[in-house]
């Protein structure tokens, strides 16, 4: 399992911005962070986590995957990711599909929440949120690809030459996250316009 702290140590050295990884230092380490963050919000901005579905809601409400929660009220609202899902073909009770996501918006104050799903640490993570220990989500999976995206930013923003190889690097891992191609399979259903 690797943590933020883990991608943010492994992209300064792919970089070679750093060598020893306890050269990096709480304030890089804070930038590095921000940066995962960042590159994590490009990727869900980007449909790399799929399509999303608008729920307006003004009370209390459980998410399913794929929801974009849109809470219409100034009152306050508790939103649920979920624990367990109802398949809709099976009527069984399964966990959340690998890579899910939940967007939670407050329209009053403009603030979003991010949730990403991995099937690997069976859990929901609030990407906003994250701390430098938390668990970095689908890095069990795309630890390369994500770091070397992040070096790239990394390497960019301190004026530094990207190597052919770490933009290799970044092209499959990114491509391997987007494309999935080790997530199980499952029946889609056409839906035409």
């Amino acid at each position: 399992m690797a943590t933020c702290s883990d991608l943010v140590k492994g992209a300064f050295r792919r970089a070679g911005i750093t060598r020893d990884l306890d050269e990096v230092r709480p304030r890089e380490f804070d930038h590095g962070l921000q940066t995962l963050q960042d590159l994590y919000l490009e990727l869900i901005g980007a449909g790399a986590f799929g399509r999303l579905s608008d729920v307006l809601v003004d009370g209390d409400h459980t998410a399913k995957e794929q929801e974009r929660v849109l809470v219409t009220t100034e009152d306050a609202v508790t939103i649920t990711v979920p624990e367990t899902i109802t398949d809709d073909d099976t009527g069984e009770e399964r966990a959340p599909h690998d890579g899910s996501l939940v967007l939670v918006t407050d329209v009053a104050s403009t603030t979003r929440r991010s949730y990403v799903y991995d099937a690997a640490y069976a859990a929901w993570t609030l990407i906003e949120g994250l701390s430098i220990g938390d668990f970095a989500p689908l890095s069990i999976r795309y630890r390369a690809g994500l770091e070397a995206r992040l070096a790239v930013r990394l390497s960019e923003e301190n004026g530094m030459a990207v190597t052919p190889e770490l933009r290799r690097q970044e092209a499959q891992g990114i491509s391997a996250l987007l494309h999935r191609y080790d997530a199980p399979e499952r029946a889609t259903q056409a839906t035409y316009y």
